[in-house]
């Protein structure tokens, strides 16, 4: 009974790991994209602006996808050797299994609220001048 408590709690710990390592690698991946894209601007802030101007919603997504599934990627790899690590029988079919649960979570939330999110940021880079009056009021 001990065992597959410790099991349980250890199976648990790994869920929430990957989570976690999926948000930490999609930030990673963003800063590391934004980081190269001010390289080939060579830091000119007025180039820089002019990208972020011409960036569509089409854009956003499309790199969203990508930095997910990239993230998703390695953060499911760091779960299978972990499972592999404790022993757990069965560890890359666990692994499949909670990445597509962990994907499906993330579809149902990127429909729910992540395409309204999408748009406002747009929207907010393509008109600052709107964000500064209602913060003046």
């Amino acid at each position: 009974m001990v065992i597959v408590l410790r099991m349980f709690v250890l199976l648990f710990l790994i869920i929430g790991g990957k989570i976690l390592l999926t948000k930490v690698f999609s930030l990673v991946i963003m800063l590391l994209l934004f980081t190269i894209k001010g390289q080939q601007l060579r830091k000119n802030q007025k180039s820089f602006d002019d990208y972020l101007m011409s960036v569509t919603e089409k854009l956003a997504r499309k790199c969203i996808f990508v930095v997910y599934a990239i993230s998703t990627l390695l953060s499911s790899i760091a779960a299978y050797f972990t499972l592999n690590a404790f022993n757990f029988e069965y560890s890359l079919l666990f692994t499949i299994v909670l990445t597509l649960v962990c994907m499906l979570i993330t579809i149902i939330k990127y429909n729910k609220k992540g395409k309204d999110e999408i748009l406002k940021t747009i929207y907010k880079i393509h008109h600052p001048e709107e964000k500064d009056v209602k913060n003046n009021k």
